[in-house]
């Protein structure tokens, strides 16, 4: 069952993909935004240790509420 949780830009806690993988990427479409003469501007956002910090209890609620279970959850 597909339940569509992550985008496809998702590279985080996805088979095959990592934070490198994101940095790849990233930098792949911005260069190729600055080679084509279009101008843009950028914000990167670092979430470190983003789950240390939610409570655990409403992470496995909304996990839950998704749909996760058994040894997933």
């Amino acid at each position: 069952m597909d339940y569509n949780l992550f985008s496809d830009q998702q590279h985080g806690f996805v088979l095959g993909h990592s934070c490198m993988t994101q940095v790849l990427v990233t930098l792949e479409v911005w260069s190729q935004l600055l080679d084509s003469g279009v101008s843009a501007d950028f914000s990167y956002l670092a979430f470190r240790k983003a789950f240390d910090i939610v409570p655990h209890q409403r992470l496995l609620k909304e996990l839950k509420a998704y749909g996760v279970t058994g040894k997933l959850l």
